[in-house]
């Protein structure tokens, strides 16, 4: 079994922003029907290229989204290599996957944590909402509504999700990696 877990925060005033472009490349994936809670967390099970695949939205802040992936992955004994981490990244251009095996968290907090409780050695689909502004405005730049622009950009990277995925669970996540990181979504 996979895990693949979109980063946000919960709450109705997150819902359309930034931050929580994790949530919103699952929520692409299946109605809101699907979800239970379990674990700290949104899940729901799918089947992607014929691998069983564990979707998960925690439901802590952003900061403390280690311990329900840890949970999970405790529950059903999904090592850190067979976990795909989605995440906001403001150092990418709005517009752009970068996929990677391990890394560092690049000053994410969410991946901080997760890193904290997993280790490295988990995949990270960074999704571009860049460019950043000053340091001092960050806070304010993630977590406020989504532009009509943005929204039809992550609208239109959402589209192709599905087939980078089944691209990462047919074959890996180097070969999601070769085909989508170079890709920039308009």
């Amino acid at each position: 079994m996979f895990l693949l877990a979109g980063l946000g925060n919960p709450g109705s005033q997150y819902k359309e922003t930034l931050h929580n472009a994790g949530f919103i490349f699952l929520d692409s994936l299946l109605p809101s029907s699907s979800w239970k809670e379990q674990k700290g967390a949104l899940v729901a099970k799918t089947d992607i290229a014929g691998q069983s695949v564990l979707l998960a939205k925690p439901q802590l802040y952003m900061n403390r989204s280690g311990e329900p992936i840890q949970q999970l992955c405790h529950f059903y004994k999904i090592p850190p290599e067979n976990v795909c981490v989605l995440v906001d990244d403001m150092n990418l251009p709005l517009g752009r996957v970068r996929i990677r095996m391990g890394g560092s968290a690049g000053g994410h907090n969410g991946l901080k944590d997760i890193i904290r409780v997993l280790g490295e050695g988990f995949c990270r689909l960074r999704i571009g909402v860049g460019p950043a502004p000053q340091a001092s405005n960050w806070k304010d730049f993630v977590l406020r509504r989504l532009t009509s622009t943005e929204n039809k950009i992550l609208s239109n990277m959402t589209e192709d999700f599905p087939q980078l995925l089944n691209i990462a669970y047919s074959s890996n996540w180097e070969r999601a990696a070769n085909t989508y990181n170079g890709k920039l979504y308009h």
